[in-house]
């Protein structure tokens, strides 16, 4: 049975890490839990305090990753071009 399962993330960089952030028991990460529970409010903070404001954002293919609003949200948030984010959309 998998109902015990653990779900975290962490940033690691040269210049250190982030501490281990744990998703919430119970809950499916989405596009929208990973944008603004994890990403906006866990992540990125704690990477800026190990980097600073310039770093590589590199993520996997998960579905959350890989949602239109996430790619998109990247693209404003993060200033990362659409061809990075893997968008093949053309810029308006």
């Amino acid at each position: 049975m998998l109902s015990n399962l653990l779900h975290a993330t962490v940033g690691v960089s040269k210049l250190g890490h982030t501490s281990l952030i744990f998703v919430d028991p119970g809950v499916k990460v989405n596009g929208a839990y990973y944008r603004n529970m994890l990403l906006l409010q866990q992540l990125l903070p704690t990477i800026r305090q190990v980097s600073g404001e310039v770093f590589i954002f590199q993520q996997d293919s998960a579905p959350a990753h890989r949602a239109r609003e996430t790619v998109f949200w990247n693209v404003r948030h993060l200033h990362l071009s659409r061809q990075i984010c893997g968008l093949q959309t053309a810029q308006t």
